[in-house]
């Protein structure tokens, strides 16, 4: 009886931090968090995820990876040099978590495009989840939409170095075509 008692016990504890982690990630709305397992394939996608990109939790877990919401030459553009660093060929998903699958931390900017189209520049941070072994299991990433005045000399900066010339375009197409920065 007592081994029962404590097995219980025990399972409602780990119930509760399990009910406190999802009410964090919940809570986030300013914020999109979204994980993966090591394939890519979303497992966990927050309802700051769903403001940010456009999509349902039902939508995305399960069904697509982060590469769905990245433009495919900004991929391409970073895979080149992780690529070269590495000396293997990392396409999609795995040039995005080359870095975190070796423990490292990958931070940078990158042009989401949403669901509808809309296309808005983030700062994105991904990190590997490890399990007790310390093989990765997944990744997590952190997208935070640049919204905040704090934010606006870097975002200057990542307009300036890749945007504000791309084939002549003005400042105008761009505001049209990012309205987070109007």
């Amino acid at each position: 009886m007592h081994d029962v008692t404590e097995r219980k016990q025990r399972e409602q504890e780990l119930a509760d931090v399990r009910q406190h982690l999802q009410a964090v990630i919940d809570a986030s709305t300013e914020v999109a968090i979204i994980a993966t397992d090591r394939h890519g394939q979303i497992t966990v996608f927050n309802p700051g995820a769903e403001r940010l990109l456009g999509y349902t939790a039902e939508q995305a877990v399960g069904q697509i990876t982060p590469a769905s919401f990245c433009r495919r030459d900004e991929i391409a553009e970073y895979a080149a040099p992780i690529s070269a660093e590495y000396g293997t060929p990392f396409a999609d998903i795995a040039a995005l978590t080359a870095r975190p699958s070796r423990g490292e931390t990958e931070s940078r900017d990158w042009t989401f495009v949403r669901q509808d189209g809309e296309q808005r520049l983030v700062r994105l941070v991904i990190s590997g989840i490890h399990d007790r072994a310390g093989s990765v299991t997944g990744y997590l990433g952190i997208w935070v939409s640049p919204s905040t005045a704090a934010n606006s000399r870097h975002w200057n900066r990542h307009w300036n170095r890749h945007c504000k010339d791309d084939a002549g375009r003005t400042d105008q197409d761009y505001l049209e075509q990012f309205p987070c920065l109007n």
